[in-house]
Parts: C-alpha cells; structure tokens; sequence
C-alpha cells in the first residue's frame, strides 16, 4: 500500500502542516486501526519524508505491517519553513509541535473513519525517544503507549550544544520545565525506555533517571537496557521489542512466538571415536 503525503493544519486553526500516513499491506478500509505516531520533532530538522525513495524506506511503513495507520508529522518548531515557524521551539523543546501532532491526527481521522483516534501509540528515538516520552506524559489522555529509545529526557544531562541552539541558557526553572522527569507522574499509559549501555550521544542516565523519577511517582514503565550498544538501537532485538509492545499494548494481540532455535547436535559419548 503506497505512503501518502498529508495536508493538515496546525491546532491554532490557520497554519499549514505536512505529514505522511502508512498502511499496511492487507489494508482494508472496512477495518478499524489504532495509529502510532512516528515522531521526531528536533527543531534543526524535519521529519516528514520529501521524497518518494524516503517515504518507501522509512522504517513507519514497516511498522505499519503490524495492523495499524503510522503517520509522520512536521508541527510547528520544525525546521526548514524559516524563522517564524521554528520560532515556538526557542526555551521549549518539550512542547514542540505536541497539540500539532493532535490536531493532525484528529483531522487524519476525519477523513479516513477507519482511523481509531482512541487508540494513539508514538515511539521515537534520540530527541524523538524524548518528544515519545513526552507526549505520552504531557498528554496522558491522547496518547496511550509510548516506546521511546535513546531520549534526552533532560535536557540537561545531554552535551551543551545541542540543546542550547534552541535553548540559550535559560534559567533553572525552563530547564525543568523541559524535562521529562518533572511530568513523570502523569504517565497513565504503557511507556517503554530502550537505551544502549554505551549510548556515545546521549547517556544511559536520561533514561535510568526517567524511570527512577517513574518508580518514584509511584507508576509503571518498562525498560530494555542493551548491551554493547551505542547511540544507534535499530538492531533487530529492538525492532521485535517495539512491534510487540505495540501489537500487545495497542493492538491488544498476543505477539508471535519466536522461532524454535535449531538444536544443537549431540555431543559424542566419551570414548566414541568419530570420523
């Protein structure tokens, strides 16, 4: 089932927005779907696929396979539209685009009925892990599960100069504003942290903290710390544990049994000779 581009508009009602949607293959219009976001809303970049080669490559249209409407949506604090329209991530990284990617699905639904905007999923990873966490935390009632790996849950903890293109150096209380641990009480749906063990961007900290500050709050969260692993998770343990966090938590399906290993061959008795 081909991607297809979308044309939406911003929650102040007016300003244009740019997303893409994928189905999965079996797509049948009659059905209903849940919908994961798939989100990345790192003010220097943009998200949304601008090519026909990226839109059939995206990792969004396989996660779709599992039996849900995956979108992509460039809000407002984005890059690449001029200074007006990434001026709403200055001091305010945590809300970038966040009633924006509401707004958008809301209309995405609209349009298409087989969209169940009662079932909201979102996982992303690095700024996008961060902007995952934080929409399910800051949006508790739209967003209901949430994978996010790699995130800078603090701003704070990660290297200087990333946060600071956006952020200045604003006083202690925007920092906390910004961060994820400060709304980490909010959390009512299921919210999944990956991180590698040796993670070279962003450290493991953010997200131990972010689950420390969860248990604390007295909630739930789920985390896969791997090992030997750096910034970069998309291995094929993560991609398992994110398509079954979702086909259980959103799909509310069992996920498949993993394939039986070969067994291994009998060792010979003692004394046996071989040949």
């Amino acid at each position: 089932t081909p991607p297809e581009p979308f044309t939406g508009v911003a929650a102040d009602g007016k300003t244009p927005l740019h997303g893409m949607i994928w189905r999965p293959a079996n797509f049948d219009p009659k059905a209903r779907y849940p919908i994961i976001d798939a989100v990345y809303t790192g003010p220097t970049t943009t998200n949304v696929p601008t090519s026909w080669n990226g839109a059939i490559t995206a990792g969004a249209g396989s996660v779709a396979q599992l039996g849900a409407i995956v979108v992509s949506i460039d809000g407002r604090g984005t890059s690449r539209r001029g200074q007006a329209f990434r001026l709403p991530a200055y001091q305010n990284l945590g809300e970038v685009g966040l009633d924006d990617h509401i707004a958008m699905i809301r209309q995405m639904a609209a349009r298409y009925p087989y969209i169940d905007a009662d079932r909201v999923g979102v996982y992303g990873g690095s700024a996008g892990g961060y902007d995952a966490a934080r929409f399910v935390l800051r949006r508790p009632g739209f967003f209901k599960v949430a994978v996010a790996s790699s995130g800078n849950h603090d701003l704070r903890l990660d290297k200087a100069w990333w946060p600071e293109v956006s952020m200045g150096n604003p006083d202690e209380a925007v920092w906390e504003r910004n961060s994820n641990m400060s709304v980490a009480k909010n959390l009512q749906g299921k919210l999944l942290l990956i991180h590698g063990d040796i993670d070279d961007n962003v450290p493991v900290t953010e997200s131990m903290r972010l689950a420390n500050a969860l248990i604390t709050a007295g909630r739930d969260v789920d985390v896969v710390i791997l090992p030997n692993t750096t910034h970069r998770v998309a291995q094929p343990f993560f991609w398992r544990k994110l398509r079954d966090y979702f086909t259980r938590h959103l799909l509310d399906e069992k996920p498949p049994a993993l394939p039986l290993p070969d067994p291994a061959p009998a060792m010979p008795a003692v004394g046996a000779t071989t040949k």
